[in-house]
């Protein structure tokens, strides 16, 4: 791979890491869902600076290029980060739905105590 490309790639994964870190920072994003960005990041970062790793990782999976395993794990790594985003919403909907029917109570509550 070309020093070029590396530096490239290993310069944008460290800021998106800082951007990670200063979201976390400013407390725009929660740590449990930090840590999936970071979790990329990581990967990414790997992928680049130990590339013997994903060449013989390559072989032994049976795929015939380096550029097939990467897109594969790429595919993953998005389906791992839809997936986790797609069970925060749910849970999210369903504090939602909970929070309603409380205020919806209390709402009645207060109306009875009014009349």
């Amino acid at each position: 791979m070309a020093f070029n490309l590396i530096f490239s790639i290993v310069l944008c994964s460290f800021i998106f890491i800082a951007i990670i870190f200063n979201l976390l920072r400013k407390k725009h994003i929660s740590i449990k869902y930090a840590l999936i960005w970071l979790f990329s990041a990581f990967i990414m970062l790997m992928t680049v600076l130990i590339p013997d790793l994903i060449n013989k990782l390559s072989v032994f999976l049976g795929f015939a290029t380096v550029a097939s395993m990467l897109y594969s794990l790429m595919i993953i790594i998005l389906l791992f980060i839809t997936m986790s985003l797609t069970i925060i919403v749910t849970r999210q909907k369903e504090k939602i739905r909970l929070l309603i029917q409380e205020v919806s109570l209390l709402k009645e509550d207060i109306n009875e105590k009014t009349k």
